[in-house]
């Protein structure tokens, strides 16, 4: 849904470099950083929308007209400031925290794709030795479902039909919907066609890591249209209906925001849950495979030497 030329090309290399001016004021090396990061900018919203009331409110009650303006200066001056947290937090997860998941995720699928044979040739053995690994009990147990149902969540959320204040409600609904449950996973013995189904899951990486930029790009894109209103805001007197218009196009971009980066986050979360069992799954067919099966390594190396080479591989992943 959201995998468009216009969403995708936000995140090429100009636009991850392009200076926002308040790189000294976010700092995001690692996973912890970014989920505090999150907390402080929905802490920072609601500050502000309580200073710009708190201040109207004085100026309206001492009929004091230059009051009145610097503080709607102020306020927009403030929300130009939020906007550029906002896009300066998504170029540093990408730079600091997504390109290592990123490069683990695709490490997982050349390998699978890599040693596809042996990893299929395993599967009897395990079973054999009534093997036990992680399966999903509830909730979501495939990526690309994962995915869709996502985009599905926030495309209807962000109905173009919509009014502008209608969207935000509707995306602060959403975002339970998103949020939902984690899936529960529990050890079950393997059957008959598990190995492949944990092959395609580790696949479907692939498929995750475009929409997790594309989400990005949605914030990017949002992040940019609100600085653009908010400058526009302080720099011409407009009548009562048109700030009021503003400050709710204001508070969509905001609540669009929050589900984009919601729905990143979480996608990130439950892939990263069930890829990680899918590939625990793969590497112990694998190792199997190897350790039975000499018809899988006939490339002028013996079994030994694939056995090794296969081992350090998946200790250094």
């Amino acid at each position: 849904m959201f995998l468009k030329e216009e969403n995708t090309e936000l995140l090429d290399a100009d636009i991850l470099a392009e200076e926002t001016g308040v790189e000294d004021q976010v700092n995001i090396q690692d996973e912890s950083d970014y989920v505090a990061y999150i907390q402080e900018s929905e802490e920072a919203y609601g500050i502000l929308n309580g200073a710009i009331m708190r201040a109207e409110h004085k100026a309206v009650m001492t009929e004091d007209t230059a009051l009145m303006e610097a503080a709607i200066g102020d306020y927009w001056d403030s929300v130009v400031t939020f906007f550029k947290k906002v896009w300066e937090a998504v170029k540093q997860f990408f730079r600091n925290v997504w390109m290592r998941i990123e490069g683990l995720w695709m490490n997982r699928v050349k390998w699978v794709t890599k040693y596809s044979g042996v990893i299929a040739a395993g599967e009897a053995k395990l079973i054999e030795k009534k093997h036990a690994y992680s399966q999903v009990k509830t909730g979501e147990d495939s990526i690309s479902k994962l995915v869709s149902g996502m985009q599905k969540i926030v495309g209807d959320a962000q109905g173009k039909n919509y009014a502008a204040d209608v969207v935000a409600s509707k995306i602060e609904a959403a975002k339970s919907a998103v949020r939902g449950e984690a899936p529960k996973m529990e050890k079950s013995p393997l059957t008959s066609g598990g190995v492949a189904k944990a092959v395609a899951t580790v696949k479907e990486l692939a498929n995750a890591k475009s929409q997790i930029r594309a989400w990005a790009s949605m914030e990017i894109k949002a992040a940019k249209e609100g600085i653009s209103i908010a400058k526009k805001a302080k720099n011409k007197t407009e009548d009562d209906k048109t700030a009021a218009a503003w400050k709710t196009a204001i508070k969509r971009l905001r609540s669009e925001i929050s589900l984009a980066r919601l729905a990143r986050s979480k996608t990130i979360a439950i892939t990263n849950t069930l890829s990680g069992a899918a590939f625990s799954l793969c590497k112990s067919s694998a190792s199997a495979g190897a350790r039975s099966s000499k018809t899988a390594f006939k490339k002028g190396k013996s079994v030994k030497n694939e056995e090794t080479t296969l081992s350090q591989f998946m200790d250094d992943e």
